[in-house]
């Protein structure tokens, strides 16, 4: 309860485990606008509800690129999705209200990375820049490089967004 009331949160952790033990101790952050999510931290379900306890959340920052992968239960899931597209509430209110800035360092061009991006545009309403720091080992062989992220910026240009005044920043670690 004490950190209820920062305005400013970095959290780290390499231990999913713990960070699933915090969910149902979270107090709400009504203070909070600046948050900074590492390794561990990035399971879907505990940030969804540290998003839902943070309702006046203006900046949200991905670092460390080490997200969750679907395989081990905490990724992705395709029941969630339909569930959030057929109930707008199932949203953050810091989403759909206050939201302006997300950043992804060392996102990396993977299915489940780019669910994430393509959430948080359709869903933050009043998001102003989203910036996307695209990880420089993508290359499978198969492709230049530069040429890979390209393609993942384009496709991501693409995707719907739910405010009209979001531009998207690319940038490459190198």
């Amino acid at each position: 309860m004490g950190i209820s009331k920062v305005q400013s949160l970095h959290l780290y952790s390499d231990i999913p485990e713990a960070v699933l033990k915090l969910d149902s101790e979270l107090p709400m952050f009504h203070n909070l606008t600046s948050l900074v999510l590492g390794a561990g931290y990035v399971l879907r379900k505990w940030w969804l509800q540290f998003l839902e306890k943070s309702p006046c959340l203006e900046s949200l920052v991905f670092k460390e690129g080490d997200w969750i992968d679907e395989s081990n239960g905490y990724g992705w899931d395709e029941d969630v999705d339909e569930d959030e597209d057929n109930n707008k509430y199932n949203v953050p209110s810091c989403l759909l209200l206050n939201l302006k800035e997300i950043k992804f360092v060392d996102i990396e061009a993977n299915a489940v990375d780019l669910r994430m991006v393509e959430y948080f545009l359709k869903n933050a309403g009043v998001l102003e820049k989203l910036t996307i720091e695209i990880f420089n080992s993508i290359d499978d062989g198969s492709e230049d490089v530069a040429e890979q992220q390209l393609e993942v910026a384009r496709s991501l240009l693409m995707l719907p967004r739910s405010s009209r005044t979001c531009q998207i920043e690319f940038s490459s670690p190198w």
